[in-house]
């Protein structure tokens, strides 16, 4: 066991509370039917692309925050300075693929997001795009434009993540995600895991 005093372990949990407090981690809600939707750290709420509310976090209502006991960050890819991470679950090509068109909506080269997270389900697979910073502007690009365009920062992480499925032939991909810059991420994982 380790010795702490009551003030170091008073200063630790409110270290983890202000970690928390900045947490983007979310889980899209149970039954979402295939669509673009937008998870708002700041309230905990989902909603849909058109501004309808789906869901707000059980957590967020409980704490004020986003934040569940599991993990300072409940995100299965939290964000890291690093550029691309991968996970370790495969995703069926199709629903890969049609996650990711329903999404490219979001990145029109003209919008300035707010600082919310986007994400598109379609059966089993989640495309989403995280933005820490406001007023970010998301570009679709093509997969061999470069820079911090989405489809580019997707093709980098899919060549990374599935080039054992690739070497094999397989059509489908592994999730990650692909930190491209200090304000904005781009992934794909399941429909029911956590991201941002």
């Amino acid at each position: 066991m380790f010795n702490v005093s009551r003030r170091e372990y008073e200063d630790g949990i409110c270290l983890i509370a202000a970690l928390a407090k900045v947490s983007y981690g979310f889980t899209p809600p149970a039954g979402l039917p295939n669509g673009v939707y937008v998870y708002d750290p700041a309230d905990g709420t989902h909603t849909s692309i058109d501004g309808t509310l789906v869901s707000r976090d059980l957590d967020y209502l409980s704490t004020g925050t986003s934040f569940t006991p599991r993990a300072l960050n409940s995100a299965k890819f939290s964000p890291r300075w690093t550029g691309i991470t991968c996970g370790d679950t495969v995703l069926a090509s199709l629903d890969y693929a049609s996650a990711l068109v329903q999404l490219e909506g979001q990145c029109d080269g003209v919008t300035k997001l707010p600082k919310k997270n986007y994400y598109s389900v379609y059966g089993d697979a989640m495309a989403f795009i995280c933005v820490y910073k406001k007023n970010t502007i998301c570009n679709v690009g093509t997969a061999t434009s470069g820079g911090t365009d989405m489809l580019f920062a997707l093709a980098q992480l899919d060549n990374k993540c599935s080039a054992t499925l690739q070497s094999e032939k397989s059509p489908n991909h592994v999730d990650g995600y692909n930190r491209v810059s200090n304000s904005i991420v781009f992934g794909f994982t399941t429909s029911t895991s956590s991201a941002c």
